[in-house]
């Protein structure tokens, strides 16, 4: 197997944690800070949370003694182990940011780290921006989204943010628009794809393809500003519709129950609007 699990180093003593390290393949590098308090040659912290899973050789930077009073060097971390190209450092703070604000901070960064040179436009490609694989069943959603494009005669070059290589990264320049899935999830990285390699972002009026209405409105806007034939994929939308329609309806307890209630949604504004409109 490619993949390793990352072990729970923290509070443990540096010799321990580079043992249980080494012993899942894992790469490391400690980074020297100050505390008070922490005893030298213990973990105060990890940087990729324990029982991940990842590749092999993956680097895992432990902070020891404790938590920083003067300040963490994490890029000496990475250059020190010999990972550049592999592992970098952000610069500045994301945790004053909301969740989707400091992931799609996170993705810029990662795509300015990773300088990828414009390629020539392919007609009919995009890239998939704003969808993060920590919404529930993003690959199946992934695939979903990939058949509706298809359908429409598009291709998909790569998905930043939900599973996309950095050889993906460095084909994305040559797309001929960004599609944006959750606007809050992409306003960082539509705004440098448009500023620095001049490809457009399309974004549907009502918000996430979330709901059978809301992946309709979707799919109009990518073909109105695509100029592509829409009937396949709001085909394969109706179908859909009229799946739900039936199982619903069919179930005979569950549709007579149903009926009265209230419901109260909970979430990203681009996915809660298309539900309730």
């Amino acid at each position: 197997s490619k993949n390793t699990k990352v072990p729970d180093v923290t509070t443990k003593s540096l010799d321990l944690a580079i043992q249980l390290l080494e012993a899942a393949e894992l790469k490391y590098a400690i980074n020297e800070v100050y505390d008070e308090l922490v005893p030298e040659g213990y973990v105060i912290s990890q940087s990729i949370l324990p029982e991940s899973k990842v590749e092999k050789d993956t680097i895992v930077i432990i902070d020891s003694p404790g938590s920083a009073l003067i300040g963490d060097d994490h890029g000496k971390s990475v250059s020190d182990a010999g990972m550049e190209g592999r592992a970098f450092a952000l610069g500045g703070t994301l945790i004053s940011m909301g969740f989707p604000e400091s992931y799609d901070s996170t993705l810029r960064r990662i795509i300015e780290a990773v300088g990828p040179q414009k390629c020539d436009t392919i007609p009919r490609s995009v890239n998939i921006i704003g969808y993060p694989m920590t919404d529930k069943d993003w690959r199946h959603g992934l695939d979903h989204l990939r058949e509706l494009l298809e359908a429409m005669g598009l291709t998909m070059t790569a998905a930043i943010g939900a599973g996309a290589s950095l050889e993906d990264i460095r084909s994305s320049t040559g797309a001929e628009a960004n599609i944006i899935v959750y606007p809050e999830f992409a306003e960082e990285v539509s705004e440098y794809m448009e500023r620095v390699h001049g490809i457009p972002s399309i974004r549907s009026p009502m918000g996430a393809p979330v709901g059978i209405d809301g992946t309709v409105a979707w799919v109009e806007a990518v073909a109105e500003a695509l100029n592509v034939d829409p009937s396949p994929a709001l085909e394969i939308c109706n179908r859909a519709r009229g799946m739900i329609k039936e199982a619903i309806l069919g179930d005979t307890f569950r549709s007579k129950a149903l009926q009265g209630m209230t419901f109260c949604i909970e979430g990203l504004p681009s996915m809660t609007y298309p539900l309730t409109v």
